[in-house]
């Protein structure tokens, strides 16, 4: 009888490990994929006055327009290649909380954002994209000695470890871009989960360069 109790309790608890695994899994990969569909894109482009301050006069401005429309032309002919750190990197920006109030609701999960230690790759056949993009793991090989440019991909994205709520509706994570190898910066992202979809509460920008 005792076996039979001790192996029911076994099952049970292998089974709660389990879904508490897939429900840290599948959030995690959704918070992933939405970060990257927001960041990763190209940068938009914009109207300006000319170099005087003045608006643009109507022959100027229908040349902006061919001009921008040439650009987006050309840029639909490739893809956006963007590459992902292939690990999730322990949380190192030290106790932010202690230097600022913003976003004061947030600090028990960042707690436990500091306390984690996952290092777990990251499977990029999980990352979900609507956009055509090519998403391929970072490596040192890709990076250029002669220039300060990226010119074998057009953005870098890496992810710390995430933390969640006990309910995971609500979670936070560090995040590094980069355009080029000077211009990037550090970000912690607060998400909450509002009708089933990750949502950006608030941003705390930790390094800029």
């Amino acid at each position: 009888m005792i076996k039979k109790i001790i192996v029911l309790a076994t099952i049970i608890l292998l089974i709660v490990s389990c879904k508490k695994t897939n429900l840290v899994e599948g959030n995690k990969y959704q918070i992933i994929s939405f970060l990257l569909e927001e960041l990763a894109k190209p940068i938009e482009l914009v109207y300006s006055p000319n170099y005087s301050g003045e608006l643009l006069t109507r022959k100027d401005s229908i040349h902006q327009d061919s001009l921008f429309e040439s650009i987006r032309k050309e840029r639909a002919k490739r893809k956006f290649i963007v590459a992902v750190y292939p690990k999730l990197i322990p949380y190192d920006g030290g106790h932010y909380k202690y230097s600022s109030k913003k976003c004061i609701e947030y600090y028990g999960i960042m707690d436990k954002l500091m306390k984690l230690k996952d290092s777990s790759v990251i499977d990029l056949n999980k990352i979900i994209s609507s956009k055509n993009d090519s998403i391929l793991p970072f490596s040192v090989n890709l990076l250029s000695k002669d220039t300060k440019e990226f010119i074998k991909f057009d953005y870098f994205i890496s992810f710390s470890s995430i933390a969640f709520n006990e309910s995971y509706t609500k979670s936070i994570v560090m995040v590094s871009g980069a355009r080029s190898k000077l211009a990037g910066s550090t970000d912690l992202y607060i998400l909450e989960k509002e009708n089933g979809k990750w949502v950006i509460k608030c941003k705390i920008n930790r390094e800029i360069s």
